[in-house]
Order: structure tokens, then sequence, then C-alpha cells
């Protein structure tokens, strides 16, 4: 089983039986996609990060407290569900802490 993300919300489930579009109403288009022992996580531009259970039924925003376009994420397997709450809050910090690192260097508040 595979996921992929599109334009204007678009997510697809490609497994042995076909594709499947689950798409995400009202979402920018979507550019990067990880899956997880429990969820799937999609980001975007200006700050988007969605997440969803397997089924890519429902889908939740995440705030990380920027407006950055995000291209890419990076699944951290866990086997717990408290080790899984603790590699996604990990994972929240690192990226906010990356954001404002980004941030300063664009606008020169740290040396290059």
């Amino acid at each position: 089983t595979h996921w992929a993300v599109g334009d204007h919300g678009l997510v697809l489930l490609l497994d042995y039986t076909g594709v499947t579009p689950h798409p995400v109403p009202g979402a920018p288009d979507l550019r990067g996609v990880a899956v997880t022992d429990a969820q799937i996580v999609v980001v975007g531009p200006g700050g988007t990060l969605l997440t969803s259970q397997l089924d890519g039924e429902a889908w939740t925003p995440t705030p990380l407290g920027t407006t950055a376009d995000l291209f890419h994420v990076t699944s951290l397997r866990t086997r717990t569900g408290t080790e899984r709450d603790a590699a996604a809050a990990r994972l929240t910090t690192l990226v906010t802490g990356f954001l404002t690192h980004l941030g300063d260097l664009a606008t020169g508040r740290v040396a290059r």
C-alpha cells in the first residue's frame, strides 16, 4: 500500500486493487506524504500539515505556527501509543525549531 498527494488537496491510495482517491476538501496543493503505524501525514504550502487515520477518510489540521511552504515529511515508526505520542511531539518540536531558524536566517537575526 502506498499513498500519493497532489494539487487541490488530492490524496491517493495505491494498492493491489487499484487507485482510490481520498480528496481533502478545501485543502491546498499537497506536496508531501508519510505513513506511520497509525496515521497518514500530508504537508503543503502555508504550513499545511494534516493527519488522518489509515483509512484516509477524515483529515485533521495541525497548526505549526508557520506559513512556510512544506514539501516533504518523513515518518517515525514506533510501537506503542506513548512512544508514538512522544515521537509526534519531538517531530513537531523539530519542525517548529527548523522553521524558526529558517525565519531567523531570512531576516538576518542570525549569521549565515
